[in-house]
């Protein structure tokens, strides 16, 4: 197809590349006009393509001022306005579909992709819908059911004639339906008659839920949300009235759900009015929205962030919870009388036990040092352990494993897997018998690791994911310390490393001087063969990742970010990328958001009196693994060190691991330690003890 691209900014070049990608063929771009003699990001992709770019300044002309809309509402009506008969067939709508309900008929004759993509295309109107043991089943919520074992442990068979092999399978994520290839599709939600249900629970007798009993506050709240039915459905409205029974559609959905956060001051989802239809059952959906977490939400944030308690030392802290615990002592047997004890003696111990089979997933950037990390800790409490190293890089771990054996480790103590993350990664955390999880890798990964985790068998599970690492230069620092310190904070392992600083905040009356030495240092790495000791910069570890740091300068650049030095691919045989500086990164550009996981610095301007300013902008990130502070000022340093989101805070240094200190984040890089002392306790379990005599 020919297509005109309209849009902007890094989203629009997505749009653009699929398109190209896809076979289409864009003849024109239309996108904003230049800011600050800087082009968006859309226009410089379509340039370098030979596509025409049009940057109008806006998309009508103003004189019209909305008359031809006033005109066109008042031909409407008299009666006036020109009919044109919209062709159905090649229309780009689809008004035919609720009109004729068959079109949405599910053909069980369709492979796993076409099944898919069949429900996902009706979801969530008309909705696609089959007949299930003789009644009509519309489907919500599909997506590729990729592990190979059907049904999965503890799923419910359940016998649907209708269907390819007459089974269909319930299990706590969802119902899988066959497709005809062999495959499994799973959805999430089903409508069976006009009650909406999690899929999981198809099959199963309904249960009558305890009727709410409500405050006289909340008997109000029910009248006010019983109102704003009768007011949508022009009708009374009973315990028994059904929304979708009585004429509601969607549109009417999302109605209510404003009307009800408008008046009722309750956050609902459309997903709340169509699994309780009733007025009876989405009353009590209100009530308990009500009592429950958007209260806490409003008292607890506030109270950390902003409160004494955290900010009251642990003495005090400490005499508050003893003056507690007097007055329990004081007022006890005033709810319940408190019972005599029984004449014998209680003897209660701790022990710590190992907490069974371990799965460690280790990333590409240190094989040995991570595997290390986690290996010793994990063997040391006495646990055995499978092992999946990162693609790219198995060779060590298998190296680590064949001198197991010859140190006279017991077989079956180390295993290792090799693989991808998403089959052999994603089986250790699906695996029943793995009970904890040691995973370090990207955040995005990782949160998926944690949901198999969860749906699995709970198992425990720690993280190290991401980093967007804060370091703060003062005016007051040594410079010619900090420049090298810097520097290897960004380029060290060029820049493959989670902590690695990744926007440098440096004062305004230093920064000209201090980036111009940047720049000179940065200059002196010499690039080349990891082996030769002269190296001291080496190649990216995979051309993909070499592609995605030229794409993201690329990006930041088209922000407003300026290259000081670097940002190209280097001519050389390899996937060399020098070290990169990018200047006057604002707070909103690419730079300052994303890690680059590279050796490119991003260095940003601050007040040299706004302490404040700077630590707000430096915490403002989903990324808590490490920060860092240079400053001579050590009182002023170590205030600022308590006040940064990090779970490592380096002061005046940098990259320096001690191997006795835990190590791990905050926020989105993850939870759990490494090394120490509590890198022992997360693969130990406590167990509590208790013997009367």
């Amino acid at each position: 197809m020919k297509i005109a691209v309209i849009g902007q900014s890094a989203f629009g070049v997505d749009v653009y590349k699929a398109l190209r990608k896809n076979g289409h063929e864009v003849v024109v771009v239309f996108t904003i006009p230049d800011k600050n003699g800087r082009e968006d990001l859309l226009a410089l992709e379509a340039a370098k393509d030979g596509v025409p770019v049009q940057k109008p300044a806006r998309w009508r002309k103003k004189i019209a001022d909305g008359k031809f809309e006033a005109e066109a509402v008042d031909l409407i009506a008299a009666g006036k306005a020109p009919r044109i008969v919209q062709p159905t067939e090649g229309a780009s709508y689809e008004p035919y579909i609720t009109a004729k309900p068959e079109l949405a008929e599910i053909d069980w004759k369709k492979t796993q992709q076409q099944l898919h993509n069949f429900i996902r295309g009706n979801d969530k109107v008309p909705g696609a819908w089959a007949t299930m043991n003789g009644e009509r089943v519309t489907m919500f919520g599909s997506s590729l059911w990729k592990r190979r074992k059907v049904p999965p442990p503890e799923a419910r068979e359940i016998a649907v004639p209708e269907v390819p092999g007459g089974k269909v399978y319930a299990h706590e994520r969802g119902l899988l339906l066959p497709g005809s290839d062999g495959r499994w599709v799973n959805v999430e939600t089903l409508k069976v008659g006009s009650k909406t249900i999690p899929a999981h629970k198809y099959g199963l007798e309904e249960e009558a839920g305890e009727k709410l009993v409500y405050t006289e506050e909340e008997a109000k709240i029910v009248e006010v949300v019983r109102k704003i039915w009768e007011s949508i459905l022009k009708q009374p409205v009973s315990e028994d009235t059904d929304f979708f029974e009585s004429g509601g559609t969607s549109a009417d959905v999302t109605r209510l759900v404003e009307e009800i956060k408008f008046k009722a001051k309750a956050e609902l989802e459309n997903t709340d009015v169509y699994m309780a239809p009733k007025f009876g059952e989405s009353v009590d959906a209100v009530i308990m929205k009500l009592r429950g977490g958007d209260v806490i939400t409003v008292t607890y944030d506030p109270a950390f962030e902003n409160g004494e308690w955290r900010k009251m030392s642990a003495r005090d802290r400490g005499k508050r919870l003893y003056k507690l615990a007097d007055l329990m002592e004081e007022h006890k047997g005033s709810t319940i009388p408190i019972s005599h004890a029984r004449p014998n003696f209680n003897l209660t111990l701790t022990k710590r036990e190992p907490v069974g089979v371990v799965g460690l997933i280790t990333p590409w950037n240190y094989p040995l040092m991570m595997l290390s990390w986690k290996m010793a800790a994990c063997l040391a409490a006495g646990n055995t352990v499978v092992h999946k190293p990162a693609q790219v890089t198995p060779l060590t771990a298998l190296k680590f494993a064949e001198l197991s054996v010859l140190a006279g480790i017991p077989p079956g103590v180390i295993n290792i897997v090799t693989g991808s993350g998403s089959e052999v990664g994603q089986i250790l955390a699906d695996h029943p018998d793995v009970r904890k999880i040691g995973f370090t890798g990207s955040t995005e990964v990782g949160a998926q690791v944690m949901a198999s985790c969860a749906k699995s068998n709970v198992k425990k599970v720690s993280l190290e994911l991401g980093g967007k690492s804060p370091l703060i230069v003062f005016a007051d620092t040594d410079i010619d310390k900090a420049i090298k310190q810097v520097c290897n904070a960004v380029f060290f392992n060029k820049g493959e490393n989670c902590i690695a600083a990744g926007r440098i905040f440096v004062a305004e009356s230093i920064h000209d001087d201090f980036l111009e030495k940047l720049k000179d240092e940065a200059e002196k790495y010499v690039i080349g063969d990891p082996l030769d000791r002269s190296t001291n910069h080496g190649p990216q570890n995979h051309k993909a990742h070499l592609d995605k740091l030229v794409e993201y300068v690329e990006k930041s650049v088209a922000g407003g970010a300026k290259v000081i030095t670097g940002g190209k691919r280097l001519p050389q045989k390899g996937y060399f990328f020098p070290p990169t500086i990018l200047a006057e990164v604002e707070d909103d550009n690419f730079a300052a958001i994303e890690e680059s996981f590279g050796p490119i610095m991003c260095v940003s301007r601050f007040d040299d009196d706004d302490i404040d300013g700077v630590i707000k902008r430096a915490n403002k990130t989903e990324f808590g693994l490490a920060a860092g502070v240079f400053s001579k000022d050590v009182s002023k340093v170590m205030r600022i060190a308590d006040r940064l989101q990090a779970g490592t805070v380096f002061i005046n240094t940098y990259q320096k691991t001690d191997v006795a200190a835990p190590f791990g984040g905050f926020k989105q890089s993850g939870f759990g330690k490494d090394l120490g002392q509590e890198a022992l306790n997360e693969y130990l379990q406590t167990k509590t003890i208790t013997l009367e005599y």
